[in-house]
């Protein structure tokens, strides 16, 4: 398995204009609640659009979140690993990751912890696996909750709805939506830490699925 701290720290430094998510955000609902936003990265944006009544970052890498402290709002930014967050139980109103999920193998710790700081809700996106991905991925392999393509510099995991499905049960979350957001609507590269963005020559591969989960 990569580095992941060093995979971040070295994939910011390099190209931090392709690691920047924006459209979930419109989706997201966080108006005059407290917020979690775990694997915040580089927020080129003013958070404040989005109305919160107290909002925190956190990332595992320090770049883009000396980066964020530059341009976007927030009440803190905080050097954290998801795993292990730094927060006393139901600190949050909501807790949300945006893409956090692709590069990581680690979700389903991170996603209990995020249900332990929070009192309402999760909201999370994660890659979609589609037929394209299946076409153009060699080295497939089948895990529990998500289906990881192992590459030479670091591993890519996609999701089905069912795949959420499950993982949100055994994690004792309740759906409140899951929408496979489609062609169109993400980006369609995958980022490299040479530097260079990894296309993919079917223009739908980087289908997202956008979830949101109550905390029972």
């Amino acid at each position: 398995m990569v580095n992941t701290r060093k995979f971040w720290e070295e994939s910011w430094e390099k190209h931090p204009q392709d690691l920047t998510n924006t459209y979930a955000h419109l989706l997201l609902d966080i108006t005059d609640k407290s917020a979690l936003y775990v694997g915040c990265g580089y927020i080129m944006y003013d958070i404040g659009i989005l109305k919160p009544g107290y909002f925190i970052g956190l990332d595992i890498a320090k770049k883009p979140l000396d980066l964020s402290r530059e341009t976007s709002y927030a009440d803190g930014f905080v050097l954290g690993n998801g795993n292990n967050l730094p927060f006393k139980t139901d600190s949050f109103d909501v807790a949300f990751s945006i893409d956090t999920f692709t590069y990581t193998n680690n979700f389903y710790d991170i996603l209990k912890e995020m249900k332990r700081v929070v009192r309402e809700r999760i909201v999370f996106t994660v890659c979609h696996l589609n037929d394209a991905i299946l076409y153009t991925g060699d080295n497939y392999v089948q895990e529990e909750y998500s289906n990881a393509f192992h590459t030479e510099n670091h591993d890519i995991f996609f999701f089905t709805e069912n795949n959420i499905k499950k993982l949100l049960s055994d994690l004792g979350l309740k759906p409140l939506e899951i929408l496979t957001l489609t062609k169109g609507e993400v980006a369609n590269f995958m980022p490299s830490v040479d530097g260079e963005p990894v296309y993919v020559p079917n223009g739908n591969v980087k289908e997202q699925i956008f979830v949101e989960a109550k905390k029972l």
